[in-house]
């Protein structure tokens, strides 16, 4: 989610350092290095819940809000569903679909 990765392109690299920024300005308790290990949505729910004494429930919504606003994909691994475009995802009811009805965060 946050993390860099070697040879990415830059613009992947300047859309996680804007999405470290968010995060940041929505929890302030989280320091960079906080963020720098987060890879999932579920991850940063535990780190939220861990950094502001929110409840796994309370962090997770939080998390999901958050990700929604973002315009970002629900947590769905690695499988096939992750290497497909967002604009396929977004196009096919994004957030508002099935699949984040059936997220276990």
């Amino acid at each position: 989610m946050f993390s860099y990765k070697k040879g990415e392109p830059i613009s992947a690299s300047q859309h996680k350092t804007h999405l470290r920024r968010e995060a940041r300005r929505e929890w302030p308790v989280l320091s960079p290095a906080d963020l720098s290990t987060v890879r999932t949505g579920n991850q940063l729910a535990e780190l939220v819940a861990e950094k502001t004494g929110y409840t796994h429930e309370e962090a997770a919504a939080a998390v999901r809000r958050w990700m929604e606003r973002q315009r970002m994909r629900p947590d769905i691994g690695d499988g096939w569903l992750a290497r497909r475009p967002i604009s396929r995802w977004e196009s096919e009811g994004g957030a508002l679909g099935k699949l984040v009805d059936n997220l276990d965060m």
